[in-house]
Protein backbone atom coordinates (compact mmCIF):
# COMPACT_ATOMS: atom_id res chain seq x y z
CA UNK A 1 0.00 0.00 0.00
CA UNK A 2 2.89 2.37 0.78
CA UNK A 3 4.22 1.92 -2.77
CA UNK A 4 0.82 2.94 -4.14
CA UNK A 5 0.92 6.26 -2.28
CA UNK A 6 4.60 6.77 -3.18
CA UNK A 7 3.93 6.24 -6.90
CA UNK A 8 0.98 8.62 -6.80
CA UNK A 9 2.98 11.30 -4.97
CA UNK A 10 5.87 10.99 -7.45
CA UNK A 11 3.58 11.11 -10.47
CA UNK A 12 1.96 14.34 -9.28
CA UNK A 13 5.12 16.04 -7.95
CA UNK A 14 5.78 17.98 -11.17
CA UNK A 15 2.17 19.18 -11.30
CA UNK A 16 2.57 20.51 -7.75
CA UNK A 17 5.89 22.20 -8.60
CA UNK A 18 4.41 23.85 -11.69
CA UNK A 19 1.32 24.94 -9.72
CA UNK A 20 3.48 26.63 -7.04
CA UNK A 21 5.64 28.29 -9.70
CA UNK A 22 2.56 29.64 -11.52
CA UNK A 23 1.09 30.90 -8.24
CA UNK A 24 4.22 32.99 -7.65
CA UNK A 25 4.17 34.33 -11.21
CA UNK A 26 0.50 35.30 -10.99
CA UNK A 27 1.29 37.56 -8.03
CA UNK A 28 4.00 39.50 -9.91
CA UNK A 29 3.03 43.01 -11.14
CA UNK A 30 4.72 42.54 -14.53
CA UNK A 31 2.68 39.35 -15.11
CA UNK A 32 -0.54 41.05 -14.08
CA UNK A 33 0.25 43.81 -16.59
CA UNK A 34 0.50 41.21 -19.37
CA UNK A 35 -3.20 40.33 -19.65
CA UNK A 36 -2.69 37.45 -22.09
CA UNK A 37 0.03 35.72 -20.02
CA UNK A 38 -1.79 36.38 -16.76
CA UNK A 39 -5.00 34.77 -18.11
CA UNK A 40 -3.10 31.73 -19.40
CA UNK A 41 -1.44 31.13 -16.02
CA UNK A 42 -4.72 31.55 -14.13
CA UNK A 43 -6.45 29.02 -16.41
CA UNK A 44 -3.51 26.61 -16.10
CA UNK A 45 -3.67 26.68 -12.30
CA UNK A 46 -7.45 26.37 -12.31
CA UNK A 47 -7.05 23.11 -14.27
CA UNK A 48 -4.44 21.76 -11.82
CA UNK A 49 -5.92 23.03 -8.56
CA UNK A 50 -8.07 19.96 -7.81
CA UNK A 51 -5.09 17.62 -8.37
CA UNK A 52 -2.85 19.66 -6.07
CA UNK A 53 -5.50 19.90 -3.33
CA UNK A 54 -6.15 16.14 -3.34
CA UNK A 55 -2.41 15.43 -3.38
CA UNK A 56 -1.93 17.71 -0.35
CA UNK A 57 -4.86 16.07 1.47
CA UNK A 58 -3.47 12.58 0.78
CA UNK A 59 0.06 13.40 1.98
CA UNK A 60 -1.20 15.20 5.11
CA UNK A 61 -3.50 12.29 6.05
CA UNK A 62 -0.66 9.79 5.53
CA UNK A 63 1.76 11.75 7.73
CA UNK A 64 -0.82 12.08 10.47
CA UNK A 65 -1.65 8.37 10.27
CA UNK A 66 2.07 7.56 10.58
CA UNK A 67 2.29 9.85 13.62
CA UNK A 68 -0.59 7.99 15.27
CA UNK A 69 1.12 4.70 14.49
CA UNK A 70 4.33 5.83 16.20
CA UNK A 71 2.49 7.12 19.26
CA UNK A 72 0.61 3.81 19.54
CA UNK A 73 3.90 2.11 20.42
CA UNK A 74 4.29 4.01 23.71
CA UNK A 75 0.71 5.03 24.58
CA UNK A 76 -1.27 3.56 27.49
CA UNK A 77 -4.27 1.29 26.85
CA UNK A 78 -6.94 4.05 26.97
CA UNK A 79 -5.11 6.36 24.58
CA UNK A 80 -4.28 3.42 22.29
CA UNK A 81 -7.98 2.94 21.50
CA UNK A 82 -8.32 6.58 20.45
CA UNK A 83 -5.08 6.57 18.46
CA UNK A 84 -6.02 3.34 16.63
CA UNK A 85 -9.39 4.81 15.65
CA UNK A 86 -7.73 8.03 14.46
CA UNK A 87 -5.11 6.11 12.48
CA UNK A 88 -7.87 4.11 10.78
CA UNK A 89 -9.83 7.29 9.94
CA UNK A 90 -6.77 9.05 8.51
CA UNK A 91 -5.78 6.02 6.42
CA UNK A 92 -9.31 5.90 4.99
CA UNK A 93 -9.08 9.64 4.25
CA UNK A 94 -5.77 9.11 2.43
CA UNK A 95 -7.28 6.26 0.38
CA UNK A 96 -10.28 8.41 -0.54
CA UNK A 97 -8.07 11.34 -1.58
CA UNK A 98 -5.83 8.99 -3.59
CA UNK A 99 -8.82 7.47 -5.38
CA UNK A 100 -10.12 10.93 -6.32
CA UNK A 101 -6.63 11.94 -7.42
CA UNK A 102 -6.46 8.94 -9.76
CA UNK A 103 -9.83 9.81 -11.25
CA UNK A 104 -8.60 13.33 -11.95
CA UNK A 105 -5.37 12.09 -13.51
CA UNK A 106 -6.96 9.43 -15.71
CA UNK A 107 -10.12 11.23 -16.77
CA UNK A 108 -9.14 10.78 -20.43
CA UNK A 109 -10.11 7.08 -20.22
CA UNK A 110 -13.77 7.96 -19.70
CA UNK A 111 -14.96 7.07 -23.20
CA UNK A 112 -18.37 5.46 -23.61
CA UNK A 113 -18.17 1.72 -24.30
CA UNK A 114 -19.67 -1.67 -23.55
CA UNK A 115 -17.63 -4.53 -22.14
CA UNK A 116 -17.99 -8.25 -21.56
CA UNK A 117 -16.74 -9.88 -18.35
CA UNK A 118 -16.32 -13.66 -18.46
CA UNK A 119 -15.75 -15.74 -15.33
CA UNK A 120 -14.94 -19.44 -15.46
CA UNK A 121 -13.18 -22.23 -13.60
CA UNK A 122 -11.18 -25.09 -15.06
CA UNK A 123 -11.77 -27.58 -12.24
CA UNK A 124 -14.64 -28.56 -9.94
CA UNK A 125 -13.15 -27.88 -6.49
CA UNK A 126 -15.49 -26.20 -4.03
CA UNK A 127 -13.11 -23.29 -3.51
CA UNK A 128 -12.89 -22.60 -7.25
CA UNK A 129 -16.68 -22.67 -7.63
CA UNK A 130 -17.09 -20.43 -4.57
CA UNK A 131 -14.56 -17.98 -5.96
CA UNK A 132 -16.36 -17.77 -9.30
CA UNK A 133 -19.60 -16.96 -7.47
CA UNK A 134 -17.82 -14.38 -5.30
CA UNK A 135 -16.37 -12.68 -8.41
CA UNK A 136 -19.80 -12.70 -10.07
CA UNK A 137 -21.34 -10.88 -7.09
CA UNK A 138 -18.34 -8.53 -6.82
CA UNK A 139 -18.52 -7.39 -10.45
CA UNK A 140 -22.28 -6.96 -10.36
CA UNK A 141 -22.02 -4.77 -7.27
CA UNK A 142 -18.98 -2.86 -8.59
CA UNK A 143 -20.81 -2.00 -11.81
CA UNK A 144 -23.92 -0.87 -9.92
CA UNK A 145 -21.87 1.24 -7.49
CA UNK A 146 -20.08 2.96 -10.39
CA UNK A 147 -23.36 3.70 -12.17
CA UNK A 148 -22.78 1.37 -15.13
CA UNK A 149 -25.64 -0.46 -16.83
CA UNK A 150 -24.97 -4.12 -15.99
CA UNK A 151 -26.68 -7.22 -17.36
CA UNK A 152 -26.18 -10.96 -16.75
CA UNK A 153 -25.84 -12.77 -20.06
CA UNK A 154 -25.60 -16.27 -18.63
CA UNK A 155 -24.62 -18.31 -15.58
CA UNK A 156 -23.85 -21.97 -14.92
CA UNK A 157 -24.71 -22.68 -11.27
CA UNK A 158 -23.74 -26.10 -9.90
CA UNK A 159 -24.99 -25.53 -6.32
CA UNK A 160 -26.08 -22.61 -4.13
CA UNK A 161 -23.25 -20.02 -4.11
CA UNK A 162 -21.18 -22.18 -6.46
CA UNK A 163 -20.65 -21.15 -10.06
CA UNK A 164 -18.95 -22.90 -12.98
CA UNK A 165 -19.12 -19.95 -15.39
CA UNK A 166 -20.80 -16.58 -15.85
CA UNK A 167 -20.89 -13.77 -18.39
CA UNK A 168 -21.76 -10.14 -17.61
CA UNK A 169 -21.98 -7.07 -19.80
CA UNK A 170 -21.56 -3.52 -18.51
CA UNK A 171 -21.87 -0.21 -20.33
CA UNK A 172 -21.04 3.39 -19.52
CA UNK A 173 -18.33 6.03 -19.49
CA UNK A 174 -14.97 4.67 -18.37
CA UNK A 175 -16.28 1.12 -17.92
CA UNK A 176 -13.36 -0.54 -19.72
CA UNK A 177 -10.75 1.39 -17.74
CA UNK A 178 -12.58 0.39 -14.55
CA UNK A 179 -12.69 -3.36 -15.26
CA UNK A 180 -9.74 -4.09 -17.57
CA UNK A 181 -7.35 -4.88 -14.71
CA UNK A 182 -9.58 -7.78 -13.60
CA UNK A 183 -8.40 -10.00 -16.48
CA UNK A 184 -6.26 -12.85 -15.22
CA UNK A 185 -6.12 -15.70 -12.73
CA UNK A 186 -7.70 -15.14 -9.28
CA UNK A 187 -7.02 -17.39 -6.28
CA UNK A 188 -9.21 -18.05 -3.22
CA UNK A 189 -8.14 -19.38 0.19
CA UNK A 190 -10.96 -20.21 2.58
CA UNK A 191 -8.78 -21.36 5.52
CA UNK A 192 -5.14 -21.68 6.55
CA UNK A 193 -5.43 -25.41 5.86
CA UNK A 194 -5.92 -24.67 2.17
CA UNK A 195 -2.39 -23.27 1.96
CA UNK A 196 -0.86 -26.41 3.51
CA UNK A 197 -2.99 -28.83 1.47
CA UNK A 198 -2.88 -26.69 -1.70
CA UNK A 199 -6.67 -26.85 -1.94
CA UNK A 200 -7.09 -23.19 -2.84
CA UNK A 201 -9.49 -22.30 -5.63
CA UNK A 202 -8.66 -20.64 -8.94
CA UNK A 203 -10.95 -18.80 -11.33
CA UNK A 204 -10.18 -16.99 -14.57
CA UNK A 205 -11.55 -13.62 -15.66
CA UNK A 206 -11.46 -12.18 -19.17
CA UNK A 207 -12.53 -8.59 -19.87
CA UNK A 208 -12.88 -7.21 -23.38
CA UNK A 209 -14.67 -4.44 -25.22
CA UNK A 210 -17.80 -5.38 -27.10
CA UNK A 211 -17.39 -3.88 -30.58
CA UNK A 212 -20.34 -2.07 -32.12
CA UNK A 213 -20.99 -0.30 -35.38
CA UNK A 214 -20.58 3.02 -33.55
CA UNK A 215 -16.94 2.10 -32.79
CA UNK A 216 -16.03 1.70 -36.47
CA UNK A 217 -14.90 5.03 -37.86
CA UNK A 218 -14.80 5.35 -41.63
CA UNK A 219 -11.93 7.48 -42.89
CA UNK A 220 -12.79 9.36 -46.10
CA UNK A 221 -9.41 8.58 -47.68
CA UNK A 222 -10.11 4.84 -47.21
CA UNK A 223 -13.39 4.96 -49.13
CA UNK A 224 -14.20 5.23 -52.82
CA UNK A 225 -17.78 6.09 -53.76
CA UNK A 226 -19.10 5.39 -57.25
CA UNK A 227 -22.46 6.42 -58.68
CA UNK A 228 -24.38 4.33 -61.20
CA UNK A 229 -27.83 4.09 -62.70
CA UNK A 230 -30.25 2.08 -60.60
CA UNK A 231 -32.24 -0.68 -62.25
CA UNK A 232 -36.02 -0.80 -62.06
CA UNK A 233 -39.25 -1.64 -63.79
CA UNK A 234 -38.87 1.20 -66.31
CA UNK A 235 -40.46 4.60 -66.56
CA UNK A 236 -39.82 8.11 -67.67
CA UNK A 237 -36.85 8.75 -65.33
CA UNK A 238 -35.14 5.37 -65.67
CA UNK A 239 -31.35 5.60 -66.18
CA UNK A 240 -31.42 9.40 -66.40
CA UNK A 241 -30.27 10.08 -62.84
CA UNK A 242 -27.45 8.21 -61.07
CA UNK A 243 -28.98 7.45 -57.66
CA UNK A 244 -27.41 4.06 -56.90
CA UNK A 245 -24.29 4.03 -54.74
CA UNK A 246 -21.32 1.68 -54.65
CA UNK A 247 -18.95 2.06 -51.68
CA UNK A 248 -15.53 0.41 -51.73
CA UNK A 249 -13.42 0.15 -48.57
CA UNK A 250 -9.90 0.36 -50.00
CA UNK A 251 -7.90 -1.23 -47.10
CA UNK A 252 -10.06 -4.40 -47.08
CA UNK A 253 -11.58 -4.42 -50.57
CA UNK A 254 -15.10 -4.78 -49.15
CA UNK A 255 -17.80 -3.45 -51.47
CA UNK A 256 -21.37 -2.50 -50.54
CA UNK A 257 -24.05 -1.15 -52.85
CA UNK A 258 -27.50 0.31 -52.41
CA UNK A 259 -30.09 1.25 -55.02
CA UNK A 260 -33.29 0.69 -53.02
CA UNK A 261 -34.03 4.37 -52.38
CA UNK A 262 -34.87 7.05 -54.94
CA UNK A 263 -32.62 9.50 -53.09
CA UNK A 264 -28.87 9.34 -53.76
CA UNK A 265 -28.26 10.60 -50.21
CA UNK A 266 -30.34 7.80 -48.63
CA UNK A 267 -28.65 5.16 -50.77
CA UNK A 268 -25.25 6.48 -49.67
CA UNK A 269 -26.25 6.38 -45.99
CA UNK A 270 -27.47 2.79 -46.27
CA UNK A 271 -24.40 1.63 -48.20
CA UNK A 272 -22.10 3.19 -45.58
CA UNK A 273 -24.16 1.61 -42.80
CA UNK A 274 -23.86 -1.81 -44.45
CA UNK A 275 -20.10 -1.29 -44.75
CA UNK A 276 -19.87 -0.50 -41.05
CA UNK A 277 -21.75 -3.71 -40.23
CA UNK A 278 -19.34 -5.79 -42.32
CA UNK A 279 -16.29 -4.12 -40.78
CA UNK A 280 -17.79 -4.71 -37.33
CA UNK A 281 -18.13 -8.43 -38.11
CA UNK A 282 -14.43 -8.51 -39.01
CA UNK A 283 -13.57 -6.63 -35.80
CA UNK A 284 -15.64 -9.07 -33.73
CA UNK A 285 -13.79 -12.04 -35.23
CA UNK A 286 -10.48 -10.30 -34.61
CA UNK A 287 -11.43 -9.55 -30.99
CA UNK A 288 -12.60 -13.15 -30.54
CA UNK A 289 -9.21 -14.42 -31.71
CA UNK A 290 -7.52 -12.05 -29.24
CA UNK A 291 -9.83 -13.25 -26.45
CA UNK A 292 -9.04 -16.90 -27.24
CA UNK A 293 -5.31 -16.09 -27.14
CA UNK A 294 -5.76 -14.26 -23.80
CA UNK A 295 -7.55 -17.28 -22.34
CA UNK A 296 -4.71 -19.56 -23.38
CA UNK A 297 -2.15 -17.17 -21.86
CA UNK A 298 -4.14 -16.97 -18.61
CA UNK A 299 -4.36 -20.75 -18.38
CA UNK A 300 -0.59 -21.05 -18.87
CA UNK A 301 0.07 -18.22 -16.39
CA UNK A 302 -2.19 -19.79 -13.76
CA UNK A 303 0.61 -22.19 -12.86
CA UNK A 304 2.55 -19.17 -11.61
CA UNK A 305 1.43 -16.28 -9.43
CA UNK A 306 -2.23 -15.17 -9.76
CA UNK A 307 -3.04 -11.48 -10.16
CA UNK A 308 -5.07 -11.47 -6.96
CA UNK A 309 -5.33 -13.46 -3.73
CA UNK A 310 -8.56 -13.64 -1.72
CA UNK A 311 -8.02 -14.86 1.83
CA UNK A 312 -11.29 -15.50 3.66
CA UNK A 313 -9.43 -16.56 6.84
CA UNK A 314 -7.78 -13.14 7.12
CA UNK A 315 -10.53 -11.09 5.37
CA UNK A 316 -8.07 -9.70 2.83
CA UNK A 317 -7.84 -9.31 -0.93
CA UNK A 318 -4.33 -8.60 -2.22
CA UNK A 319 -3.39 -7.61 -5.76
CA UNK A 320 0.02 -9.11 -6.46
CA UNK A 321 0.80 -6.63 -9.28
CA UNK A 322 0.60 -3.44 -7.22
CA UNK A 323 0.87 -4.93 -3.70
CA UNK A 324 -2.35 -3.23 -2.57
CA UNK A 325 -4.38 -5.10 0.06
CA UNK A 326 -8.03 -4.30 0.79
CA UNK A 327 -10.55 -5.83 3.19
CA UNK A 328 -12.26 -8.79 1.51
CA UNK A 329 -15.74 -7.65 2.53
CA UNK A 330 -15.05 -4.25 0.92
CA UNK A 331 -14.08 -5.96 -2.34
CA UNK A 332 -17.12 -8.27 -2.31
CA UNK A 333 -19.30 -5.18 -1.96
CA UNK A 334 -17.85 -3.88 -5.22
CA UNK A 335 -14.83 -1.97 -3.92
CA UNK A 336 -12.39 -2.96 -6.66
CA UNK A 337 -11.65 0.62 -7.79
CA UNK A 338 -8.76 0.85 -5.30
CA UNK A 339 -6.93 -1.85 -7.28
CA UNK A 340 -7.56 -0.12 -10.63
CA UNK A 341 -6.37 3.23 -9.25
CA UNK A 342 -3.10 1.69 -8.06
CA UNK A 343 -2.51 -0.33 -11.24
CA UNK A 344 -2.89 2.74 -13.46
CA UNK A 345 0.23 4.17 -11.82
CA UNK A 346 2.45 1.25 -12.81
CA UNK A 347 4.32 1.83 -16.10
CA UNK A 348 3.32 -0.68 -18.78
Amino acid sequence: MEKYFERLARQTAKIKERFDEAEELIAMPEIIADNKLYRRLVLENAANRAVVEKRTEMIYALKEAERCGRELLTADSEVKVLLAAEEKRLTAQAMSAAAELCRLLFAESDEESEIVVEIRVSGTSDNSLKLAYLLFLTYQKAAENAGFAVRTEGTSMVAPEMLKAATLTAAGKGVYGFFKYESGAHRYISSRRDILDKTYGTAYVTVYKKPSAAEIELNEKDIRIDLFHSGGAGGQNINKVETAIRVTHLPTGIVTTCQDERSQFKNKERALSNLKEKLTEIEIKKRQAEIDDARKEQKAASKGAPIRLYNAAENTAQDTRCEVTLPLDTVINGGIDGFADALRLIPR
